[in-house]
């Protein structure tokens, strides 16, 4: 096993008052003192301070830390290249001037370019430059997770970094898309690092900014306090235990910009900084105990971590995260997975339902700034997002005795994750279900094949009537978009293939199209050239197709197939993903 922690440090002091550079101090004392390695991103109003510039060096030749660079701008930066915006946002031309600019002046200060950079959000046509510039980059951290919609309305609405379908952990960055987990052969080249980890349920369900491994994120949210730090115990806890689903792999990063333990910054939570400072100290101390208690908990800097993730082939392994909700004890659980091909989210309160799906087979190219068609939204789009779209789900319902049960009505939870070479299995608790008379007894699970291909498996534990027969209607309500308002659907095609073709073109008239004993159903998106594919894998099945209508602007794929209700039955469909059109399928 390697769970590795990764610890970074922002020395962040703001214009006018040198005197924050004492936070810094204390904070990197405090890191040392418990024996922890750092990586310093430095921003430029940092590093063009000579005397500042030394302290960091010896940082490194004393510790072992490693100095990066932030793509921060501040005053003197905006006024050089009249730039108010972040730099996510700039034209790619003037990003350019920015970049250079900054690589320059840190080889200046520290005699060398640097192999690891910082930006809350990086593109793809910004890591491509850089990696193309300067090659001796190996990493970056290049996202926030699943920051957007929910964080832009908590925060009144003032914070335009829209980065949700995304990874929640190292990746290898596409060339088409830096949200994108690269398959052979579109990788750029360095390997990304989200900006911090996140409760993996909170990050659908709220605010995820008040639920990291950022302090100050936890102050804010009430989630710690000076007398109770036992919900980042378990947070960290938490992720480290990934390793069981991930082949022995876990990553935790914790990032802290020194300002959030500073006197003179403005408070943003009730406590003090002399609090602030003490549960950092508690934190590192808790950090440093993991790596003691734990031979295979090991502290890194990110780039000397970049170098080991790629030479382990991590980057190219499919990775999950199974969470237990710490915070609210709504006994919540969600799985996540992703790998080059998708990113699906199963909720277990709702029968193990994909409540996000996103389809990174589809390629779908995308970058931010005001020169881009998306300005803004950096978000890799969704055809499954229950959050933002209620009604948006994949679900079965299963019927019998004249009655109809979906099992997003029904809670379970995972009971295994299993990988092997070409897949991974994930297996659900059966649910009970009471149909007319009939107890039923199905249990869920998911095999994720390495080419994309998603199949769904039913399988009957038990029955009171192994006579009966019911009938399971796979369904999925999808739609598609980055936001939690509809996007345009007209030009979506929905199809059915059996006996015959039938086919229709979405346009919000509430159509349905129904046929016995076909191959497949199937939806194509034009706006991000993506079809998605619902079939089943053995016997006959009924297919449905339906476009809905603008109070319920979603299309639905349905496939009905009826089997006995004998203990270890089973029923299979495949959902598939790909680029272009349903043609030659």
């Amino acid at each position: 096993m390697k769970k590795v922690i990764a610890i970074v440090h922002i020395p962040e002091v703001f214009e006018g008052h040198p005197e924050m550079w004492e936070s810094f101090l204390w904070q990197q004392d405090c890191a040392h003192r418990h024996g922890l390695e750092v990586t310093l991103m430095v921003p430029y109003d940092t590093f063009r301070n000579p005397s500042w510039a030394e302290r960091l060096k010896a940082y490194e030749r004393e510790f072992g830390d490693e100095i990066g660079l932030e793509f921060g701008l501040n005053r003197e930066l905006q006024e050089k290249f009249g730039a108010k915006d972040s730099l996510y946002h700039l034209p790619l031309a003037k990003r350019w001037e920015v970049i250079r600019f900054l690589f320059e002046e840190f080889r200046k200060a520290f005699g060398r370019y640097p192999t690891s950079v910082a930006s809350i959000q990086m593109d793809a046509p910004t890591l491509k430059f850089v990696k193309e510039k300067y090659p001796e980059v190996e990493v970056a951290i290049a996202t926030c997770f699943e920051e957007g919609v929910n964080v832009y309305h908590g925060c009144t609405p003032a914070w335009f970094n829209f980065n949700e379908g995304g990874p929640w952990w190292p990746w290898l960055p596409s060339e088409y898309n830096s949200l994108a987990p690269a398959a052979d052969p579109d990788e750029i080249g360095i390997v990304g690092v989200p900006w911090l980890n996140r409760d993996m349920i909170q990050s659908f369900d709220s605010r995820n900014d008040w639920y990291s491994s950022e302090l100050g994120d936890l102050l804010r949210s009430k989630s710690i306090g000076e007398n109770d730090m036992s919900y980042l115990y378990e947070f960290v806890d938490q992720w480290l235990d990934q390793a069981h689903y991930n082949g022995g792999f876990s990553f935790y990063m914790m990032l802290q910009e020194s300002s959030w333990l500073d006197p003179r910054k403005p408070p943003i939570y009730d406590e003090p900084y002399y609090v602030a400072r003490k549960l950092y100290d508690k934190y590192l101390a808790f950090l440093a105990r993991k790596r003691k208690e734990d031979p295979s908990v090991e502290v890194m800097c990110l780039t000397e971590f970049a170098r080991w993730f790629r030479r382990s082939g991590q980057g190219r392994k499919p990775h999950i995260c199974l969470w237990r909700d710490i915070r609210f004890a709504s006994g919540k659980q969600y799985l996540w997975y992703i790998d080059g091909n998708l990113r699906f989210t199963l909720d277990m309160n709702r029968g193990g339902s994909i409540v996000d799906l996103r389809p990174y087979a589809a390629k779908v190219e995308k970058f931010t700034g005001v020169d881009s068609p998306w300005l803004y939204d950096g978000s890799y789009p969704y055809i499954v997002q229950s959050h933002h779209r209620n009604h948006s789900l994949y679900t079965c319902w299963v019927s019998a005795g004249g009655r109809r049960l979906p099992l997003s009505s029904k809670r379970t939870r995972c009971s295994n994750v299993l990988r092997s070479e070409g897949f991974v299995r994930i297996e659900t608790e059966p649910v009970r279900l009471d149909l007319g008379g009939l107890k039923l007894s199905l249990r869920t699970n998911y095999i994720v094949r390495s080419d994309g291909t998603l199949l769904v498996e039913r399988e009957v534990v038990d029955s009171s009537d192994r006579g009966a027969e019911v009938t399971l209607e796979e369904e999925l309500t999808g739609c598609w978009g980055t936001t939690d308002y509809p996007a345009e659907m007209r030009g979506i095609r929905l199809k059915l293939l059996g006996e015959c073709d039938r086919e229709l073109e979405f346009s919000y008239l509430g159509r349905e199209l129904k046929a016995p004993n076909v191959h497949w159903v199937g939806a194509y998106i034009p706006q991000i050239d993506c079809s998605v594919v619902l079939r089943p894998s053995e016997g006959p099945a009924s297919g449905w197709i339906e476009e809905g209508y603008l109070f319920k602007p979603f299309f639905t794929l349905r496939l009905s197939m009826a089997m006995g209700a004998r203990k270890g039955n089973r029923a299979v469909s495949e959902l598939s993903l790909r680029k272009g059109d349903l043609e030659g399928l």
